[in-house]
């Protein structure tokens, strides 16, 4: 099977490496940009890098592989369901156009598999699985902090220079869902939020450097802060439930340890991740594992355990912690 990877920013090249490391051959990949010093940097990996893309390179690809800023996804899923192609979408925080766009990939039965990366790390799969097996009995609340510093995503580049820096693609408001992706998976649907954001800092763009969520499951609350203010990366979990608690540190500590109420001990789980690549700080393989989901599911016809739907749902979270936020409400319910 051949790919269309189109945007080669840094998660552009992560997915060719992505589909290289699951076996693709290089040569059936076609790696597309318009600017050419990014398919400059992907030419000397033996794929077809361009920087037009034409009706022969659409026809003669299996799937598409969507890595460009969030406000481009759109077209590109219109241009892979005109043309029955199955994609894969980075993750996403405008949800304008998505609700339609599925419904005719559901009509054409093609596969739309929106990015869900984090539900691929060792952090969340063994929370989930240590919450399943009832280690802290009930969850009565979570707590939750996601922080990194904006100008050290692309060390390369300055925050003007890319997507981040837009009020509607920032940095910050794009992270909320990305957590909220696999917060959900494991702590259940959103009954209601309410949010503040806020620009706090002197970074060099005009958007909140800061969201605070409010979160009501249906038998957990939740808290949620993003910042993209830490000067020292931070993804850090507090669950309190009713027999123990669970704490997860995934850059410093990189390890969840299980408070017990029964023997009054600690015990501790490593979730520490090997495969680094240079300059990015996280491990190349959760990414590698999402790709091999992908392929599985356009290989067997499989539809994805995480859809567009249920992204579609997540944005809708976003849009009801904002208007909290703007309307000034305690709580704004969440209807999925």
């Amino acid at each position: 099977m051949k790919f269309l990877v189109i945007g080669l920013g840094s998660m552009g090249k992560r997915r060719c490496r992505n589909l290289i490391a699951n076996g693709v051959n290089p040569n059936e990949i076609y790696a597309f940009d318009t600017r050419e010093d990014r398919v400059a940097e992907v030419s000397n990996m033996a794929m077809h890098a361009i920087t037009v893309l034409t009706n022969d390179v659409v026809n003669d690809v299996k799937a598409f592989i969507i890595s460009t800023p969030p406000d481009q996804h759109l077209k590109y899923i219109q241009l892979a369901i005109e043309n029955g192609k199955d994609c894969f979408i980075e993750a996403s925080v405008l949800s304008e156009g998505l609700e339609e766009v599925n419904q005719k990939a559901l009509a054409r039965k093609l596969i739309l598999f929106p990015s869900c990366t984090m539900r691929y790390f060792k952090g969340p799969k063994l929370i989930k699985a240590l919450i399943k097996k009832d280690t802290i009995g009930d969850v009565y609340h979570w707590q939750y902090l996601s922080g990194q510093y904006l100008p050290d995503w692309h060390p390369w580049e300055k925050v003007t220079d890319y997507y981040v820096s837009n009020a509607l693609t920032g940095g910050c408001r794009e992270i909320v869902p990305f957590e909220l992706v696999w917060l959900t998976d494991i702590f259940g649907k959103i009954e209601s939020v309410s949010s503040r954001k806020f620009k706090l800092s002197d970074l060099p763009a005009n958007i909140d450097d800061v969201y605070f969520l409010e979160i009501d499951h249906q038998s957990a609350k939740g808290q949620l802060i993003v910042d993209v203010l830490s000067q020292s990366p931070i993804r850090s979990l507090r669950v309190i439930g009713s027999k123990g608690t669970l704490e997860w540190d995934m850059y410093r500590e990189k390890s969840i340890s299980i408070y017990s109420a029964t023997n009054k001990k600690w015990s501790y789980y490593s979730t520490e991740e090997e495969n680094k690549f240079s300059d990015y700080i996280n491990s190349e393989t959760p990414y590698i594992s999402e790709i091999k989901d992908f392929l599985h599911c356009i290989q067997e016809r499989l539809n994805p355990t995480y859809s567009l739907a249920n992204d579609i749902d997540i944005l809708g979270i976003l849009a009801c912690s904002e208007k909290s936020h703007s309307q000034d409400q305690i709580k704004v319910a969440v209807k999925v």
